[in-house]
């Protein structure tokens, strides 16, 4: 049942974890995430599938990256 927030409804406490940084630059990988996931419905289906995705194709090491090192998809 849970439901999908605009981002302008969100409060201003949160926003800042949605602004691009060096470790995840989200201007960048917007694109990409809409098409991974905008055909999904809205709501708990489309926060579901982002987490199972997360959990399969996202890791890290510690000491296994370089200073410069961001978030970015191979595509």
């Amino acid at each position: 049942g849970a439901v999908e927030v605009a981002p302008e409804a969100l409060p201003d406490s949160v926003l800042s974890y949605t602004l691009p940084s060096r470790f995840c630059p989200s201007d960048q990988l917007g694109d990409v995430a809409w098409e991974l996931f905008g055909a999904i419905p809205q709501g708990w289906a489309r926060v579901q599938a982002i987490s199972n995705w997360v959990h399969a194709e996202v890791s890290f090491d510690y000491g296994s990256s370089a200073p410069t090192a961001t978030a970015r998809c191979r595509r």
